[in-house]
């Protein structure tokens, strides 16, 4: 009896008390960000293990939750988002500002390192003035473990599995030698060296705004090119499960089942990837578009508009084609959005309008510094609408093929379900799910879903279902996720009015899930135990040294702050900040009008060359080479089956032949195995 008074007493004392009990509950979070903060200036020397690179990542992430806190409390003090979209939005945010300060050539490790600690301050602050939301009265307590049990045990896997991804994700080793090797590692270190990115030469830097190589560059300022898994493959699924997470707080408490569903799907999804670009980076800025419009709270005006032209513009910047994605679910959720409703008249007064006009206006004015960055670098802002540096008889985009070879490239691509081999079951969910939201969010992540598939697929009908499906993965995983979500909102509702289609949707959101998990078993078994062999062999280990002294020399051939043309296998070995360099990652597809004189001789190259103010050329010899500038690959290529590469192929040829003859009437500045330095300005002694 007396302790029952007591407990009592306890309780209605925390109860009166509940915002400071809040933020007491805040300080261990405060404290460990405080320690973590301190120990930022340590991270260079910890970033040569494991361990440091994995704190590297929470921080970043936590950096991004403060960024998006602070986003949040724009336009008023509405219900609090939830960490996970917080955390998108402060992605969102962070490319956003990179655009802006790429343009203004101020990228750098000092800069980048005090734009993470500015985020963590902001979630600093956020806990200081909100603290930690958890119940204090007792009954209200007892709800709450029971329900927080039940579901933490039920995401005790999924977080296990997410565990292991995470921490292998900086020491896995697969990266493309033809893509990263050659010019995703370099963009990223063109950025953090040199502060910008411009190289009108490279075919990766025009077809891409330079978002994901922005969040490399992140990852640079403690790592280097051999950790830059660690964004995509690690903190991109983390934060996906966070915004699906958030999502049963905000909008399907009854039906939480389904989200550790969705989410073992997730973490046991094996990956298209074939390179370092975008995936689950941009699933998950579209999942959080869709969150942000299917939030419970109608916010007009700013307070959605804001976040959602931040994830639409960081999202574009990611891969050329969600463009069309971006574009098409804005425009579909803002049309359900002002249309809805039997009062149509006055259509232009409407708040939902000025509204959609807000968020088109913000969209283009944070996108507007990554449009500038490109049209500087590759003449245009618009690839491949407006072709800019690039040139047609590479291969034109969206040419090629009869209507008869349309039809059928666009059934095998439609047919081609991987990895989500129960994709179709996802679709017919979505067809029976009705989605009673304002914004119409599942819907228009659907819409524009589909569509940016049919646009990739017309746009590229040299290419295979295989790599078109790595263009398209991001919102085909957005769409199947956003689906069992929004299935899950509408069963309470469906329950009461006896809707049997919502039931079907859930079933097959359940059934299609599990099918899909039992699908990737065997996939999963082998592939997590290789990652913990890996993660056990990793951790207290030192990294090797990472620099090349061969690429050192080379450039130290070439006087400070001149032009540089390089042709090289691995040119992120290279001082970007010593030198402009550019890159010929595909000879003979991009380059300054009137485009290079491939084959005029050697004496057009140079002269063309010269004109463009680059005096010095580095170039891997064609025997040589480890990949992709071998003479060999493409003499084969030549007469090979796959016709985007017979197209290739004499462009390649030429090149090399032009290296050879460079090589012989021009003055050799450095050669060592194979690889050269040019003077183009100066004729061979022997010549």
């Amino acid at each position: 009896m007396v302790l029952s008074k007591i407990r009592q007493n306890i309780v209605s004392k925390l109860w009166l008390h509940r915002d400071i009990v809040r933020r007491i509950g805040a300080a261990p979070m405060v404290g460990f960000i405080f320690v973590t903060f301190i120990g930022i200036g340590l991270l260079h020397r910890a970033s040569h293990q494991l361990p440091g690179l994995l704190l590297w990542g929470v921080l970043l992430s936590l950096s991004f939750a403060g960024w998006g806190a602070a986003i949040d409390r724009v336009g008023g003090h509405a219900r609090a988002a939830d960490w996970g979209l917080r955390a998108a939005w402060g992605m969102a945010w962070t490319i956003v500002a990179g655009g802006l300060l790429a343009a203004l050539s101020l990228v750098s490790r000092g800069v980048l390192l005090a734009w993470v600690a500015s985020g963590l301050i902001s979630l600093v602050v956020e806990l200081a003035r909100f603290g930690v939301r958890f119940p204090v009265h007792s009954g209200a307590l007892r709800r709450w473990l029971r329900y927080r049990g039940v579901y933490a045990v039920a995401l005790i896997p999924v977080w296990g599995l997410l565990a292991v991804q995470y921490c292998v994700s900086p020491i896995y080793p697969h990266f493309n030698l033809n893509d990263d090797n050659v010019s995703y590692f370099a963009l990223a270190r063109a950025l953090i060296d040199g502060g910008s990115l411009i190289d009108p030469f490279s075919l990766r830097r025009l077809s891409a705004y330079g978002g994901q190589s922005y969040l490399h560059a992140l990852v640079l300022v403690v790592g280097d090119e051999r950790h830059l898994h660690l964004i995509d493959m690690g903190m991109g699924p983390v934060l996906i499960t966070a915004v699906l997470l958030g999502h049963v707080r905000e909008r399907a408490r009854h039906a939480w089942h389904l989200v550790p569903l969705l989410a073992i799907l997730l973490a046991v999804l094996p990956a298209t990837r074939i390179n370092t670009a975008s995936a689950t980076t941009g699933a998950l800025l579209f999942l959080a578009m869709y969150r942000t419009v299917d939030r419970r709270e109608v916010h007009l005006g700013i307070k959605t508009a804001l976040p959602l032209a931040l994830l639409a513009a960081a999202a574009c910047t990611l891969r050329q084609n969600y463009l069309a994605v971006c574009a098409v679910f804005l425009v579909a959720t803002y049309l359900a959005f002002s249309f809805r409703g039997k009062n149509r008249i006055r259509l232009l007064a409407r708040p939902e309008l000025r509204e959609a006009s807000l968020c088109a206006a913000l969209t283009l004015a944070f996108l507007l510094p990554w449009l500038v960055l490109s049209y500087r670098s590759s003449r245009t802002f618009l690839f491949p609408i407006l072709p800019g540096n690039y040139h047609s008889e590479y291969g034109a985009f969206g040419a090629g093929q009869d209507k008869l070879a349309q039809l059928k490239f666009l059934w095998n691509n439609a047919t081609y379900s991987e990895p989500i081999r129960t994709l179709p079951f996802f679709i017919l969910a979505a067809l029976l799910v009705p989605d009673a939201s304002p914004r119409k969010g599942s819907r228009a992540l659907f819409i524009a879903a589909a569509i940016g598939f049919f646009a990739i697929v017309r746009g590229f009908p040299l290419s295979d279902p295989p790599n078109i499906g790595r263009y398209y993965y991001a919102s085909m995983l957005a769409f199947v996720l956003a689906t069992g979500l929004a299935a899950g909102a509408a069963l309470p509702q469906s329950i009461r009015q006896g809707d049997f289609r919502v039931w079907i949707a859930v079933g097959l959101v359940i059934v299609s899930s599990v099918l899909q998990i039992q699908e990737t078993r065997d996939w999963a078994k082998s592939t997590f135990g290789q990652y913990l062999d890996d993660i056990r062999t990793a951790l207290g280990e030192p990294f090797s040294d990472h620099r090349n002294s061969a690429y050192q020399r080379l450039q130290q051939a070439v006087p400070p702050g001149a032009k540089m043309l390089a042709m090289l296998d691995d040119p992120y070995y290279l001082d970007f900040g010593r030198n402009a360099i550019y890159l010929v990652d595909l000879p003979g597809a991009v380059s300054p009008p009137p485009g290079m004189p491939l084959g005029r001789g050697p004496d057009a190259l140079a002269e063309y060359l010269l004109n463009q103010g680059i005096r010095y050329y580095a170039f891997v010899g064609a025997k040589s080479s480890i990949s992709l500038y071998r003479r060999d690959t493409w003499e084969r290529q030549k007469v090979g089956a796959e016709l985007i590469w017979r197209m290739a192929a004499p462009f390649y040829l030429d090149m090399f032949r032009l290296n050879d003859e460079l090589a012989a009437t021009r003055r050799v500045l450095f050669s060592e195995k194979d690889t050269f330095v040019v003077d183009l300005a100066t004729p061979a002694t022997n010549h």
